[in-house]
């Protein structure tokens, strides 16, 4: 499998936009990339949809809100890797299915603004089949093909073979004993979501799988983004026809 090093080193725009829905999504599923392209001549965009309030919370006898807590840890994992370009928004954790509309118009004038090249985002099926994920993972597609951004999806190492349909422009980026370390010290940060069973279980997959996956997707190629029941320890979704349509 080709090296996404060498394939960035080749592109000329330099400015990388990874988008993701909650905060820890950007290091649990792209911390590798985000490290390597912080370490070198990018200029690194991070931008989070949601403020991931729904999620669960590992601090015990805290009275701050859940919002609060994780905006201050991604401000900290930010801040240690020094980077500037980096923006929380509010949109409602575990309902950006229907703020369709709002999340494109966002990324659409960042992407503008910013002169926006590449874009790191969630895989077509969310990674984990999380509805927030797949919906930006959607936005993202529509907005790249429009614009004619490059589009990395961000795919399970351990899996990367099924998603084979998407093409065949798959690229691995090699962990180094600094970013495997990185990852780790990063994802500690994250105290409100990460427990040590988290943890231990991507230091195991970095051992047998010292690599993160991504696919260079064809935006001008059509994708299907499905939507299936889905239930986590604070919420379910139940998906619904009339949400699946993107706006024209």
């Amino acid at each position: 499998m080709p090296l996404l090093s060498h394939w960035l080193q080749q592109q000329r725009n330099k400015n990388i936009l990874f988008i993701f829905a909650h905060p820890d999504d950007e290091i649990l599923s792209s911390g590798a990339l985000l490290y390597w392209c912080s370490s070198h001549t990018y200029n690194v965009h991070v931008l989070i949809l949601t403020q991931g309030e729904k999620g669960i919370n590992l601090i015990p006898k805290t009275t701050d809100s859940l919002a609060k807590i994780r905006r201050k840890e991604f401000e900290m994992v930010m801040n240690t890797l020094r980077i500037k370009n980096a923006t929380l928004l509010p949109f409602p954790d575990g309902n950006l299915i229907s703020q369709v509309k709002q999340t494109t118009s966002k990324i659409k004038s960042y992407i503008i603004k910013n002169n926006i090249g590449i874009i790191a985002t969630h895989n077509q099926d969310g990674g984990d089949g999380h509805p927030d994920h797949i919906t930006v993972s959607r936005v993202c597609k529509e907005l790249a093909s429009i614009h004619k951004i490059a589009l990395l999806f961000s795919i399970n190492p351990l899996t990367y073979k099924k998603n084979s349909r998407l093409g065949k422009n798959q690229f691995q980026l090699l962990l180094s004993k600094i970013s495997k370390k990185r990852q780790i010290s990063l994802l500690r940060l994250y105290r409100s979501q990460i427990s040590n069973h988290t943890l231990t279980m991507v230091m195991v997959k970095q051992l047998f799988v010292p690599f993160e996956v991504y696919q260079l997707v064809d935006v001008k190629k059509k994708l299907t983004f499905e939507y299936k029941e889905f239930q986590c320890k604070t919420y379910t979704f139940s998906p619904k026809k009339e949400t699946e349509i993107l706006p024209k």
